[in-house]
C-alpha cells in the first residue's frame, strides 16, 4: 500500500503544481495548506483498495505546462 499512497501524494502535487501555473496568483506552498494529505485518513477511506500492476507507480509526477 505504501507505493500505492506515494503515487497519490504525487499525483497530489502534480494537481496543484498545475494549478498554481494556471492562477498565478495561487501559490503552491498556500494549496498545499489548504488541502493537506492526511495519510492515515486517506487509508481508512481506501483500505479495500487492491492495485494489480505494482512496478506501474509513478516515481516522480509528469508535469505539462498549461496555458
Amino acid at each position: 500500500m505504501s507505493s500505492l499512497i506515494e503515487t497519490v501524494k504525487l499525483q497530489r502535487d502534480k494537481l496543484l503544481y498545475t494549478i498554481s501555473i494556471k492562477y498565478n496568483h495561487i501559490l503552491l506552498d498556500d494549496l498545499k495548506k489548504l488541502c493537506p494529505f492526511n495519510e492515515e485518513e486517506w487509508l481508512r477511506h481506501n483500505e479495500d483498495i487492491v492495485i494489480d500492476n505494482q512496478e506501474q507507480v509513478l516515481e516522480r509526477p509528469v508535469i505539462i505546462k498549461t496555458n
